[in-house]
């Protein structure tokens, strides 16, 4: 039952972000602003392709060890809580194009960003904090710069997402969910990280999710 948790968050959150996506286009129409009509949906669309993507990956997990301590649950639940409340509480104001369109540029490059970790990670990526059996680590493609750009990627995505969508309920869920959560995953993810060969080196040379940072 455990291993088909990510899938179920996963689905959870496409039906909720599809039913609100479909209310806020109707609502959007009624305003009658072409370019807000179609950056919006624009938007929606690329986000849901997103997840879809990213439930594939939830539904080919396999592990031998689970070792999430909650977080996982944690994690989904702050993820879907960011995009649902931006969506929600999105402000009725129009809104410069250009912001519209750097909001849309920051979460294709998170995307990017996530999708280039997973593909590089192959069959040792997962939305679970597990083990494989010869797990061994990956220090080529983005996790050349970082120790854990997938999550990177995660709130660079959501950034552009609170952006695009402002309003100070998405604000917080993100900087005291998400952001907060994240940072949890990547500390529990790391006990059990650190007792692979060759770990503590890796760490050494590379931050976690901010270059020179953190």
């Amino acid at each position: 039952m455990k291993k088909h948790v990510p899938a179920l968050l996963g689905t959870s959150l496409i039906v909720a972000f599809c039913v609100i996506w479909l209310k806020r286009f109707f609502d959007i129409t009624s305003w009658s602003v072409n370019y807000e009509l179609i950056t919006n949906n624009v938007f929606c669309f690329i986000y849901l392709v997103w997840q879809i993507f990213e439930l594939r990956v939830s539904l080919r997990e396999k592990a031998d060890k689970y070792a999430d301590y909650g977080t996982r649950e944690l994690y989904g639940a702050s993820q879907s809580a960011t995009i649902l409340l931006a969506l929600w509480f999105a402000s009725p104001e129009k809104r410069p194009l250009a912001l519209l369109i750097s909001s849309g540029f920051l979460l294709l490059a998170g995307i990017f960003v996530r999708a280039w970790a997973i593909r590089t990670l192959g069959q040792y990526y997962s939305h679970s904090v597990r083990t494989l059996h010869g797990h061994k680590i990956i220090d080529t493609g983005p996790y050349h710069f970082l120790r854990h750009p997938a999550y990177c990627g995660m709130l660079l995505a959501h950034a552009g997402v609170v952006a695009f969508f402002f309003s100070i309920p998405a604000l917080i869920a993100y900087v005291f969910g998400l952001v907060l959560t994240v940072v949890l995953r990547i500390l529990v993810e790391e006990r059990m990280l650190i007792k692979l060969d060759g770990y503590a080196d890796f760490a050494l040379s590379r931050k976690r999710l901010v270059p020179k940072i953190w």
